[in-house]
């Protein structure tokens, strides 16, 4: 995952654990079963809610199991105009191996904007912006359907 973040005081997050939402942070929450109705508002065993610690020492954190997930890549760079973050987490961490292709899951992204005490003084979400409660009701997430992408080739004359 990649994302460009424009923040007036990037880097402002020195919350640990279940508490790095109130900084500067990148949160997701998501399902890995896209058999589970989009209208249901009480997380199940295969929804995910995983955030990125932004400051000088990222962290990836799983908000389900309540800890650090180790063997997930974050890295945060300053810019002049904010942030730039590039993350992943191993498949095998959300014990899948796959998404399934033409079918729907449930996601929210959330931006977490921390100031210069580093305490989070507004969130963005991306499908409800105007209602709060996206990490623990699934009903305010939007869609997300994987498609096969096969290049076309083209002759070389």
């Amino acid at each position: 995952m990649y994302a460009s973040v424009p923040d007036a005081n990037p880097l402002m997050n020195n919350k640990q654990g279940d508490n790095i939402w109130n900084g500067d942070a990148f949160e997701m929450a998501f399902s890995t079963d896209p058999e589970l109705s989009q209208r249901r508002i009480r997380f199940r065993t295969s929804d995910q809610h995983i955030a990125f610690r932004i400051s000088n020492d990222p962290v990836v954190w799983d908000f389900v199991k309540h800890k650090a997930i180790t063997d997930g890549k974050v890295s945060v760079v300053k810019t002049v105009t904010g942030y730039n973050l590039e993350a992943s987490i191993p498949f095998r961490y959300l014990e899948s191996d796959h998404f399934n292709n033409g079918k729907i899951y449930g996601i929210e992204f959330a931006i977490d904007n921390g100031d210069e005490s580093g305490s989070r003084t507004i969130q963005l979400r991306w499908n409800n912006p105007d209602v709060d409660g996206f990490y623990n009701n699934p009903s305010l997430w939007g869609e997300l359907v994987f498609e096969k992408y096969e290049q076309a080739s083209i002759p070389l004359r």
